[in-house]
């Protein structure tokens, strides 16, 4: 017994006996269609999400300032160290609430290590040193790096003095004239 309450139902068959079933290109090109169409609805709904609440919004302006303040601090260590470097900048991400990465760290690889000659050693570590402090707000292991290369300056010229003292006339050129000139006669 059917009664006024009861839905009517009916059925449509997917296609006439007048038309044809699609092709399989032709299934291809609607499921083509359907997967951009489901890309395109997915951007607006992502446009129409609202977006960062103000604490992330603040965090993500802090994230910024801090990336650049990083690239910043690493690239002036990179362009005054020159071929001490021994790679590029390496850099530490944290993910932002935006989902992008942030640079919130990093270091440049420099060779610290003793050149062939004191001479050497001392143009090297003063390049060391001068790297170390190129950023306006060198780190604490900037300074230390800075020290470092002090000491190793200092020591090449301990080294250096030891040297002229021992060998003064061969490693003077005037004071080795001045002996050739008194021992000639």
């Amino acid at each position: 017994m059917i009664d006024a309450t009861t839905t009517a139902f009916s059925y449509t068959p997917a296609h006439s006996p007048q038309e044809k079933a699609p092709s399989p290109a032709q299934k291809a090109e609607k499921a083509r269609i359907e997967a951009r169409l489901s890309v395109l609805e997915n951007k607006i709904e992502s446009e129409k999400a609202p977006g960062l609440d103000p604490a992330e919004e603040d965090q993500k302006q802090r994230l910024q300032a801090r990336d650049a303040e990083v690239r910043a601090h690493e690239m002036a260590h990179l362009a005054a160290a020159g071929e001490l470097a021994t790679g590029g900048m390496s850099l530490v991400y944290q993910t932002g609430p935006d989902g992008r990465q942030y640079a919130v760290g990093g270091s440049v690889k420099i060779d610290t290590s003793k050149a062939n000659t004191p001479e050497e050693t001392i143009q090297k570590a003063q390049r060391i040193r001068a790297a170390a402090l190129a950023p306006s707000d060198p780190s604490p292991q900037d300074l230390q790096v800075a020290a470092r290369a002090s000491q190793m300056e200092a020591e090449a010229r301990a080294e250096l003095a030891a040297e002229k003292q021992a060998n003064p006339i061969a490693n003077d050129s005037r004071q080795a004239t001045i002996y050739d000139s008194y021992t000639v006669s």
